[in-house]
C-alpha cells in the first residue's frame, strides 16, 4: 500500500449507499498507536515484560501489580504534526510544480489514572493485589495538509459533468436528488459547477470548460488549484484493572477496557481562474465570467467499544523477565455524520448549495492483539527491553446497527477485507540508565509495519525520582510516517475510443508528528 489512496471530498464515494465504509475506515479504527506517561513513550512503550508504570498497563495488564506501591499520576504534552505536500496536475508525470510545509498542533492530555496496591501479609503466595482505572490515549488523527498548483489539462468540474452524463438535469435539482445519485452531482449542479450544454438535458459542462466546434469539450484555461486536507482526534481507552503479585515471581493481570473514539475530516477543494477572460460561458442567455469554485467536505465519527485483556509478567531469576497480553477483539458501535457545501463566482453572480447532512450507525469488530516482551536489568543502573506485537487485520468485520437474520449489507467490504487485508507488526525497544539514583535517562525505538508500509518512531526521555513521593518525567518523540498519495477527483479525459488522453491531478505527501509529554506523579 506505498500508493495510499484518498479521494477528496468523497468525490468518488457514493453516499446514497448505506454500506459507504471500506477497509480503510477499519484500518483507521484499529490502529495502534500508542501513548501513555512520559516514561512509557521515552522507552518506546516496550514495557509487556517490565510494568510498575501506568503506561504499562495499556499493553499489559499485570504491570500494576509489579510496583510494590500505590501511584497516581497525570500526563500533558503538546503534539505537532507537519506535512510537505508535492503537487502535480498529471498524476503519474512526477512533475510537481509546487510544494507546500503545513503543521497543526494540539494539546494532549495522553494518560491520567491510578493504581492501588494492597498487601496481603497473611498469604504465602500471593503478596499483594492491585486496583487500577486509567485513561491512556491508544490513537491519535492529527495533520493539516494543503497543496497548490496550476493545472492546464483537467479539473474537478470537468470530472462532475463527466460523471453527471446521462442524468437529466430535472433529476437534480431539489433536496430529493440527493436520495438517488452521489451528492456531489446534484451539489454541483445546484451550486451551478456543472451546467447542461444547450439543446441537450443530460450532458453538461463545467464551469471551467467551453464546447469548442470540431474539438469538443475542453478546458478554457490553466485554473489555480488549491486544496485543504485536515484530520483531528483520538482514541482513548478507560481500563479499569485488577492484578496479583504471586511470590514476587509471577505477576498476573486483566483489564476491561472502555475505547471511546471521536475523529473529524475536513477537506477543501477551490479553483481559480487564472485569466478571467478566458473562462466565458453562457448561462440563461446571458455571458459570464468564471472566477472560482470550492467544494467542502466534513466527516464526523464518534464511537464506542469495549473488549477485555489478560496479561502475564513471570521473572526468570533476578534479571531476566517475560511478559505476554492478549487483549480480545474490540466492539465498537460507530455513527457517522457527514455532509458538503459549494460556491461557485461568476463576475456578475455567486451560487451557493449544500446537502443534507448524513447520518449513518454501524458496528464494527476490530481484530485481538497479542504482546510478547523481555526485559533484562544488567545492573541496578541499566533496563533493556524488547516487545513484539501482531494484530491481524483480516479478521476485521462491519455489521449492520440493526438487528437482521439476513444481512448482506457489508458482505462485500468484508469480503475485501478477508482478501486483501494484511497484519500490522509492531517492533518495540527501549533502554533506561540511572547514571544517578534519582536520574534516569531514556531513549525508545518503534517499528510498525503494514503491508509495505512502515512508520518509524524515536524517543528520548529523562525521569527524576525523589526520595519521597514525588516523580516526574518528559519525553520527545518523532514519528516519521510513509510517503502517501492522494488524488482529488477521477480521470475522465477520454476520447471517442475510450483512451485515456491524460490523467487527473495527484497530491504527493510526507509526515512527521512530534509529540512531548511531561509526567508529574505521586506514590503513597
Amino acid at each position: 500500500m506505498k500508493r495510499l489512496l484518498y479521494t477528496i471530498c468523497a468525490f468518488a464515494l457514493s453516499v446514497t449507499a448505506l454500506s459507504a465504509q471500506t477497509m480503510y475506515d477499519g484500518l483507521k479504527y484499529s490502529d495502534v498507536n500508542l501513548y501513555g506517561t512520559a516514561r512509557s513513550i521515552a522507552l518506546g512503550n516496550a514495557l509487556t515484560a517490565v510494568g510498575g508504570d501506568l503506561g504499562s498497563v495499556v499493553l499489559n495488564p499485570a504491570g500494576s501489580s509489579v510496583a510494590g506501591y500505590s501511584q497516581f499520576s497525570l500526563s500533558q504534552g503538546m503534539s505537532t504534526a507537519n506535512v510537505t505536500s508535492d503537487y502535480s496536475a498529471v498524476a503519474g508525470s512526477d512533475d510537481f510544480s509546487s510544494s507546500l510545509k503545513s503543521d497543526k498542533s494540539r494539546y494532549t492530555m495522553p494518560n491520567i489514572g491510578f493504581v492501588i496496591n494492597m498487601p496481603t501479609p497473611g498469604s504465602s503466595s500471593i503478596k499483594s493485589y492491585s486496583l487500577g482505572f486509567m485513561v491512556s490515549t491508544t490513537g491519535r488523527s492529527l495533520d493539516r495538509m494543503s497543496a497548490f498548483g496550476t493545472n492546464e489539462f483537467t479539473t474537478m468540474m470537468g470530472d462532475m459533468a463527466y460523471k453527471a452524463y446521462g442524468i437529466d438535469y430535472n433529476n437534480l435539482v431539489g433536496s430529493s436528488a440527493y436520495d438517488n445519485y452521489n451528492w456531489t452531482l446534484p451539489l454541483s449542479y445546484q451550486s451551478f459547477m456543472i451546467s447542461e450544454l444547450d439543446g441537450t438535458t443530460d450532458e453538461y459542462l463545467g464551469a471551467t470548460e467551453s464546447d469548442i466546434p470540431l474539438s469538443g469539450i475542453g478546458l478554457c484555461g490553466p485554473v489555480d488549484q488549491k486544496y485543504i486536507m485536515q484530520h483531528t482526534g483520538s482514541r482513548n481507552d478507560m481500563v479499569f484493572n485488577v492484578a496479583a503479585n504471586i511470590s514476587d515471581r509471577l505477576y498476573l493481570g486483566f483489564n476491561l477496557g472502555m475505547p471511546l473514539l471521536s475523529y473529524k475530516e475536513n477537506i477543501f477543494a477551490g479553483e481559480y481562474a487564472v485569466e478571467q477572460n478566458d473562462f466565458q460561458q453562457n448561462l440563461n442567455g446571458k455571458d459570464v465570467y468564471f472566477q472560482s469554485a470550492y467544494q467542502r467536505y466534513y466527516l464526523d465519527t464518534d464511537a464506542e467499544g469495549i473488549y477485555a485483556q489478560i496479561g502475564a509478567i513471570c521473572l526468570l531469576g533476578d534479571f531476566v523477565r517475560l511478559g505476554a497480553s492478549v487483549k480480545t477483539p474490540t466492539w465498537y458501535s460507530v455513527r457517522e455524520r457527514w455532509g458538503y457545501d459549494a460556491t461557485t463566482s461568476y463576475d456578475s453572480f455567486s451560487e451557493s448549495a449544500q446537502s443534507p447532512d448524513g447520518d449513518y450507525s454501524y458496528n464494527l469488530v476490530t481484530p485481538m492483539e497479542l504482546n510478547l516482551g523481555i526485559a533484562a536489568t544488567l545492573s541496578d543502573k541499566l533496563l533493556v527491553s524488547l516487545d513484539r506485537s501482531v494484530i491481524n487485520h483480516k479478521n476485521m468485520k462491519f455489521h449492520s446497527s440493526e438487528d437482521s437474520f439476513i444481512n448482506d449489507e457489508f458482505d462485500a467490504v468484508n469480503s475485501s477485507i478477508a482478501t486483501y487485508a494484511a497484519k500490522t507488526r509492531m517492533t518495540r525497544f527501549g533502554v533506561e540508565y540511572k547514571p544517578l539514583p534519582y536520574l534516569a535517562l531514556r531513549y525508545g525505538y518503534t517499528s510498525k509495519k503494514y503491508d509495505a508500509d512502515k512508520t518509524i518512531s524515536n524517543a528520548f526521555g529523562i525521569g527524576f525520582s525523589s526520595n519521597g513521593a514525588f516523580y516526574a518525567d518528559f519525553a520527545v518523540r518523532n514519528t516519521k510516517y510513509p510517503y502517501s498519495w492522494y488524488y482529488p477527483y477521477d480521470d475522465y479525459m477520454y476520447d471517442d475510443s475510450g483512451s485515456l488522453i491524460v490523467r487527473s491531478n495527484e497530491i504527493g505527501y510526507s509526515k512527521s508528528l512530534l509529540d512531548c509529554v511531561l509526567t508529574l506523579g505521586w506514590r503513597f
